[in-house]
């Protein structure tokens, strides 16, 4: 039995785009697998829009009022079935799909978040990103730690450039994912984040997306955050469903050409 939640509206940079058009395609083309139920649409705004001329398709509250008591039953699985399917970019072709398992993508971020951030109980962590990419399943499975996560829907440019700053402080971030880009935003415009709020619980802020050039670097201990704060240039891993490091990606080909060496 598969049911398909999605959102009925979506609010991007102060746009409203109406979902329903893709509900109808997603639907219809899964018409022919046996074991799809239906879609399930998830309202973004207080009252659902109108979703009757949309296929297969209740409101989420609908689907709910039919729930029972009985409690469900649970299957145990194994370390090596399927949990999720990642999509790479598409920067060198058509994106492909890869399939991660149950135990292989959390014992990954198991390591990650325990090991390699050091992400415990007291740490807060606020990743900006869309939930299509590697680094939402990262900053989700940040909670294996004990950690707050604080997941943001919307452009960190709006209303404001200074709102989601405010944030940062607000919410006492402890480890802040970002990209270059809102960097270049913030530099261009002359906001720098520690004159605007309160970073002193900020400790860790990486980078990902595209390439950090030196001026942002520079911008960011010069200018822009206090000094305490460690800025990590990362890269987020598809295939690994892992993010890691500049300096874990050098050791990572290292050893492998020693493994190429040996044999």
């Amino acid at each position: 039995m598969q049911y398909i939640f999605m959102d009925d509206f979506a609010i991007y940079n102060g746009k409203r785009v109406d979902l329903r058009g893709k509900m109808t395609e997603i639907s219809n083309s899964m018409k022919d697998i046996k074991e799809f139920e239906g879609m399930v649409s998830m309202p973004r705004f207080s009252q659902p829009v109108d979703i009757s001329n949309v296929p297969r398709t209740q409101t989420l509250a609908t689907y709910i009022s039919k729930a029972s008591t009985r409690i469900p039953d649970f299957e145990q699985t194994a370390f090596h079935d399927p949990f999720l399917i990642a999509y790479s970019s598409g920067t060198t072709g058509t994106p492909k799909c890869i399939v991660h398992s149950v135990g292989g993508a959390t014992l990954s971020a198991a390591k990650e978040g325990k090991v390699h951030r050091g992400m415990t109980a007291d740490s807060v962590a606020l990743q900006y990103t869309t939930t299509g990419w590697i680094m939402y399943f990262s900053s989700v499975m940040n909670l294996l730690g004990g950690s707050r996560v604080i997941l943001y829907d919307g452009s960190p440019f709006q209303p404001d450039l200074k709102t989601f700053v405010r944030m940062i402080g607000e919410q006492k971030v402890t480890k802040f994912g970002t990209s270059p880009r809102w960097m270049h935003e913030l530099q261009k415009n002359g906001i720098n984040p520690k004159e605007v709020t309160d970073l002193s619980n900020l400790k860790v802020v990486t980078s990902t997306g595209m390439v950090l050039s030196d001026q942002l670097f520079e911008w960011f201990y010069d200018s822009g955050f206090p000094a305490h704060v460690h800025l990590a240039n990362i890269a987020g891993g598809t295939d690994l469903v892992s993010v890691v490091s500049y300096y874990q990606e050098r050791m990572l080909t290292f050893n492998f050409r020693l493994a190429v060496l040996d044999r």
